[in-house]
Order: structure tokens, then C-alpha cells, then sequence
């Protein structure tokens, strides 16, 4: 068992310990079988930022408070296991994704591990700053790290993602596209509020709950950048997001507000058409050639004069300068004429 970096702040650890243990080291050790297991240090340090993260969600506070009664020594390092693993929902390069069960609870959450890099860093401290900001947003829940990888856990629901519920019903009826739409651009406003964007805006990464008050929930934050509105920044790194929603100028490593604006459009095209307005027959590299040479090929449902093609345009302009803002793509008439 090896120990690991001692935790200064856990997100919402009010929650899940009790006062008195809010005194104490938080260590968290990862086991061969990769469980999970809270030690409570004897050395007593209050963390300065403990009080930060006193405004948790009912949801992940009802579910974190059941581990607490059983930690009311405060002097012991007495330990017990905080989760299980359930399942497995996708093995990346940089991260994989688990759904969890804690103990003793019959709510579940998700499991973020990233591998150390710098992008973590940054998706850690915008999980953090728009926690509670907006029910349209996946909350953060807790974090903690060890020497390989930053392991963050966010509520889980039980719903599917907007593009497996495409896959069901492709193509849709325009006044399906025009709800959809609509809250992604609600979705994107709250975050863009906030002073950030997204950069990987795409259909799978919005849940759909139907029925509910805010029926899409948008998540993974990984490529999101703390940016406000009408600030264009050059990343060195290149590129970066999901190509074939990419704008043209990402792929020379141009970011801005607009580059979310742009992947609405492509979502709309795909919602609309089961097809991608750029064609790249599963190649990045055509799919880059053909935005980056704007050759544009709609479905037949924009083929004529419209409110849905004028639209979709205004989102899929060349020219980041001439794409509307979020609050103006709301008041357009495809939006508002139901």
C-alpha cells in the first residue's frame, strides 16, 4: 500500500466527514485491487479552503452524508472503504471513466481518472468554479489524487447522452432540432456567463433527461479554458477538441467563445441530417481539408431559403467575427417562431 500527497481541500469534504474530522490530514491510499480507503491522520491541520465547498447539491450531499456517522474518532486511523467499482464506461489515452456505488448508499456517481498533465489542472479548477452555477451543469463532487493520475468524482445520471438517443431517432423533425438547439444554446450560455467555454461542444457530450425541467445536462470539461466572451486566444499546443466539430481556425490553435458557437452548428446539422456538414468519410485529415476550404455540403433539409439554413449559416460562418453571440443566436427566429 502506498501513501499518497496529502489533500489540502476535497470538494464538498464538509459533507462527507464531520466537523471534527474536518481537522484532520485526509490521506486516500490506492490499494492493488483499486479500491478506494479514507486514513484519518493523528497530525490535526485545518484546511484553509475546507469552507469553499460548503454549497453541495442535495443530491451528492444526501449520498456522501451516510459515510460520515462512521467516522467520528478523530484521533484514530481507523479506515474504511468510501466506494466500489461498478462498471467501466470508457477506456481513453489520458482518461478513464467509472461509474461508482458508495458504501452503504444506492446512489451512484462517476469517476473521472486523469492522467497527470497540465489539462487536468485546468478541468479541476472549472469543475470547481461552476459548481452549483447552473442545474445544466454535470457537479463536481470530490476529488483526490495520487501519484499517477487525478481522480474526480461528479453525480451520476442515469440517462443517456444526446447522440446515442440520436442514433434512436435520426433524422428529427424540425421541431425537435429547434428544442434540442434551444438548450444547447442554454447550456453554453450559463457556461459562457461564467466565463468560459467549452471547445468540445459535440452531441455526446450532453445528457438528455426527457421530461425534466432542464432536460440536457452538459458535461466533460476537459477541453474547457476559462475565457471570456469576445477574448481570442492562440493555445501552442495546436489543436485540440473533436475534429469533426472543430472550427476551421482551431486547427491552427484559435479559441474563442465563437469555436463553441461553430460546433452548435454542426450539432444542429447532425440532428437535423445524421450527417456531418463536412465530409471527411471518417478521416480527420478530410475533415480538416474540407473545413478548412469551407466546402460546405448540406442536407436536403437546408436546401432551401429558411429560418433553420439561415440559421444554421449564421453558426457555421468561416469568420469567427461574423457568428452571433449565444444571446443573439437565442432571439433568432428559427428559435423563437414555435
Amino acid at each position: 500500500m502506498v501513501k499518497i500527497k496529502e489533500i489540502k481541500a476535497i470538494t464538498n469534504l464538509k459533507k462527507i466527514y464531520n466537523k471534527e474530522i474536518l481537522n484532520n490530514r485526509i490521506y486516500f491510499y490506492e490499494q492493488p485491487n483499486t479500491s478506494i480507503q479514507s486514513y484519518i491522520g493523528s497530525n490535526y491541520r485545518k484546511s484553509s479552503s475546507s469552507n469553499s465547498f460548503s454549497n453541495s447539491s442535495s443530491n451528492s450531499s444526501s449520498a456522501l452524508s451516510s459515510n460520515s456517522s462512521s467516522n467520528s474518532s478523530s484521533n484514530s486511523s481507523s479506515a474504511s472503504s468510501l466506494f466500489k467499482y461498478v462498471c467501466k464506461f470508457t477506456d481513453g489515452s489520458t482518461s478513464k471513466l467509472y461509474k461508482i456505488n458508495f458504501k452503504n448508499s444506492n446512489n451512484f456517481f462517476i469517476l473521472k481518472k486523469i492522467r497527470k498533465c497540465e489539462e487536468w489542472r485546468t478541468e479541476l479548477y472549472i469543475l470547481e468554479k461552476i459548481k452549483n452555477k447552473s442545474p445544466r451543469f454535470l457537479n463536481l463532487v470530490s476529488y483526490y489524487e495520487n501519484y499517477w493520475n487525478m481522480c474526480i468524482i461528479c453525480e451520476h445520471y442515469n440517462y443517456y447522452d444526446l447522440y446515442e438517443h440520436i442514433k434512436l431517432n435520426i433524422p428529427y423533425p424540425l421541431d425537435m432540432v429547434r428544442f434540442f438547439i434551444k438548450e444547447i444554446l442554454l447550456c453554453v450560455k450559463d457556461l459562457h456567463d461564467n466565463g468560459i467555454v467549452h471547445l468540445d461542444i459535440k452531441c455526446e457530450n450532453f445528457l438528455y433527461r426527457p421530461n425534466h425541467k432542464y432536460p440536457l445536462i452538459l458535461i466533460d470539461f476537459g477541453h474547457a479554458e476559462v475565457l471570456p466572451i469576445n477574448v481570442v486566444k492562440q493555445f501552442s499546443g495546436g489543436s485540440y477538441g473533436t475534429v469533426p466539430y472543430l472550427c476551421p481556425e482551431g486547427y491552427d490553435g484559435i479559441y474563442s467563445s465563437k469555436s463553441d458557437v461553430w460546433s452548435i452548428g454542426i450539432c444542429m446539422h447532425i440532428l437535423a441530417t445524421n450527417l456531418f456538414p463536412f465530409d471527411g468519410e471518417d478521416s480527420d485529415e478530410e475533415y480538416e481539408y474540407n473545413a478548412r476550404k469551407y466546402n460546405l455540403c448540406l442536407g436536403d433539409i437546408f436546401s432551401k431559403e429558411s429560418h433553420e439554413k439561415d440559421f444554421l449559416l449564421k453558426c457555421l460562418s468561416f469568420d469567427m467575427a461574423y457568428r452571433p453571440k449565444i444571446d443573439t443566436l437565442l432571439e433568432h427566429p428559427f428559435i423563437t417562431n414555435v
